[in-house]
């Protein structure tokens, strides 16, 4: 699977906020676990774009954009307003709200090069992670696919994501086999 389990995901946070060199980072994925976010919408997140108060982000700039001409909404949910919270604290609200220690926005491969080398995963499996996470807790596939920003002729993409999930419940299914098994037979 593509998902990250969560006691990893806790580890993962905990450890990158022990690097007080990475403490962007760790807030840097938090932010990518709350919102579902593509990794490079949250690296290059600038804070004219937040609108807490609604509960948004908005980007006219990302992956989608020449294709459909909308502006990506990225919804927040409360561990996302208290990350931009806590990000806020540590960095100001001026211009990158996840930047590096210079100022700048994490590169896609310097982020990547931090997860991989300290915790042998890939920032896309964040937006998975949220993805699996979502479906789990009842999402329909049509609003998973408008939270991640998926277009109308990539909603394909979003089913992806329920493949995953019915391929990890067969795997639940056959582990159950052998004590369901056993408690069967005793009755």
């Amino acid at each position: 699977p593509h998902d990250v389990d969560f006691r990893k995901v806790r580890e993962i946070v905990a450890g990158l906020k022990l690097m007080p060199r990475l403490k962007a980072v760790a807030l840097l994925v938090r932010f990518c676990l709350a919102t579902g976010c593509r990794p490079g919408e949250a690296r290059l997140l600038q804070w004219r774009e937040v609108h807490s108060d609604r509960g948004i982000c908005t980007l006219s700039q990302h992956k989608t954009s020449k294709a459909t001409g909308a502006v990506r909404t990225i919804y927040l949910t409360k561990e996302a307003r208290e990350t931009l919270r806590d990000a806020a604290r540590m960095h100001g609200t001026a211009g990158y709200v996840f930047p590096s220690r210079r100022g700048n926005p994490y590169t896609a491969s310097g982020f990547r090069h931090i997860l991989t080398r300290n915790f042998k995963m890939t920032p896309y499996q964040l937006r998975h992670t949220f993805a699996q996470s979502a479906l789990d807790t009842g999402m329909s596939i049509d609003d998973l696919g408008e939270w991640l920003g998926h277009t109308d002729a990539s909603r394909r993409m979003t089913r992806v994501y329920a493949q995953v999930r019915s391929q990890r419940l067969l795997g639940v299914a056959k582990s159950l086999d052998g004590p369901m098994r056993l408690a069967l037979s005793q009755s």
